[in-house]
């Protein structure tokens, strides 16, 4: 049997890692939304009421899972940060992941000699890009395009999960942020002593849908940076 567009699982939900720089000094705050498109069940007519979600955590400093953020002190120029959001399958239905980072103040991090290319800035797993889907069987996180460039002074990465997420399972996008060695007080007063990194996370139901993630937003027409549409 076709299933309809009307009876895909959508989720949506983003966790904001604020940065505040400021001699010397990083703190790391969160401010979690989340949004649930909820339909009938695709493999099971008489399912009305699924659970279909998506969580982004990380690890505090006394090692428990946490989404109220960790503040850092005393961090300086040239820092690895730890940070680990993680992406978890709340719901009860496997999933197809993507996830969105934006960089904030991007302008004055590039001025600093910050990278914006996503495998400079971020590190802790394996990177491929979106163009090699379905050949690709080694990278974990496929980006639309690793270095990108600054629009209203934010940069923005798309990146698929290069496999399906079963319930209850996660995937870690990064362990490590790179702090660019050649910040200055100066440059630092030019960003407002503060950036911000949010992180979202969006799923689609696995059945139906398509081979990997990168079909499956395709298929319910979810474009990248876009809120999702029922079309019924």
């Amino acid at each position: 049997m076709k299933f309809t567009k009307k009876k895909v699982f959508v989720s949506a939900l983003a966790i904001s890692l604020i940065a505040i720089l400021s001699l010397g000094t990083l703190a790391w705050f969160n401010d979690t939304k989340s949004i649930t498109n909820k339909f009938k069940v695709a493999n099971s007519e008489d399912d009305t009421n699924p659970e279909f979600s998506v969580k982004v955590s990380e690890t505090d400093l006394e090692g428990k899972e946490t989404t109220d953020g960790v503040t850092y002190y005393n961090v300086i120029p040239g820092d690895d940060i730890a940070k680990n959001p993680t992406i978890t399958n709340t719901g009860d239905y496997t999933q197809w992941i993507r996830v969105t980072v934006t960089l904030d103040k991007a302008g004055g991090w590039e001025t600093a000699g910050g990278s914006l290319a996503f495998t400079d800035l971020f590190e802790g797993s394996s990177y491929g890009l979106v163009s090699n889907v379905g050949t690709d069987t080694t990278s974990k996180w496929l980006l639309v395009e690793d270095k990108v460039t600054v629009n209203d002074d934010k940069a923005t990465w798309y990146l698929y999960l290069n496999r399906e997420l079963p319930a209850g399972s996660d995937e870690v996008l990064f362990t490590n942020v790179n702090i660019p060695t050649e910040f200055t007080q100066l440059e630092m007063a030019a960003i407002n002593n503060e950036f911000n990194i949010t992180v979202s996370a969006d799923a689609v139901q696995r059945d139906n849908t398509g081979d990997n993630a990168v079909e499956a937003f395709a298929y319910v027409n979810w474009g990248n940076g876009a809120a999702f549409v029922d079309e019924d």
